[in-house]
């Protein structure tokens, strides 16, 4: 005669596994989070000479104070001695820059909202090539997200081993860090149009079954023609 499990076992079980659920994924999105602190930390300093139009939520003032402490840190350490032959770091005339690059992106996003102009919180900005004036191109295309990074990588690495200047490695890593960055956000927003598609396709499904009843034979594997882009510009306004 077989023993039935005891229910009360089973919940405690069930409740314990949501519990560690939960805790995991707490720990999962804080990582993540502390991840992006860190890329958005390394990279402030660098995009602002290449991006423009930044949302407000984006270019806080704790990332711009962030990205001040790291160039102070890094003009301090690559800052030549008495004693040293190499030239003076290029890290001490990037600092000034940025403050100057700050107080542009500082007035441009008061500019905004003294006109009522609307723009993303968020936005990452924009390149200040006008990619999309050149055919086959726009500011969605992952080319440019990784152009600039490229461009950059390679200013840090000729600095970093023609002028012998350690900043460049900086430079360097700072790119990476702009790279990963861009394409977290970007994959983000990607993934809004995907839910987007998804919610849309479940709907019509569920129309369809509700106007002309199939059974779950049927319907497994029922999708709408075309792909992200077309159901999106067809039952949305989103470009």
């Amino acid at each position: 005669m077989t023993q039935e499990p005891d229910p009360l076992s089973m919940k405690a079980i069930m409740q314990k596994s949501q519990e560690y659920t939960q805790v995991l994924q707490f720990v999962t999105n804080l990582v993540k989070a502390l991840w992006f602190l860190l890329l958005h930390m390394f990279s402030v300093p660098i995009e602002v000479f290449f991006r423009w139009r930044f949302g407000e939520r984006h270019l806080t003032l704790m990332s711009i104070v962030s990205g001040a402490l790291i160039l102070g840190v890094m003009t301090k350490l690559f800052k030549p001695g008495p004693y040293d032959n190499r030239p003076e770091s290029v890290a001490g005339y990037f600092a000034i820059a940025f403050f100057f690059v700050i107080v542009a992106h500082a007035a441009e996003m008061s500019y905004r909202r003294k006109k009522h102009i609307l723009w993303h919180s968020r936005s990452p900005g924009l390149s200040i090539i006008p990619w999309h004036k050149i055919p086959g191109f726009s500011y969605e295309s992952p080319v440019w997200r990784l152009i600039e990074p490229a461009a950059i990588f390679a200013l840090g690495y000729w600095i970093a081993t023609r002028r012998h200047d350690p900043f460049g490695w900086y430079l360097v890593g700072g790119s990476v860090a702009m790279w990963f960055k861009t394409e977290i956000i970007y994959s983000a927003k990607y993934n809004k149009v995907l839910d987007l598609q998804d919610q849309r396709i479940e709907a019509d499904i569920a129309n369809q079954a509700i106007i002309e009843p199939k059974s779950p034979r049927e319907l497994r594997g029922y999708v709408m023609p075309g792909g992200a882009r077309w159901n999106v510009s067809q039952h949305s306004n989103i470009q």
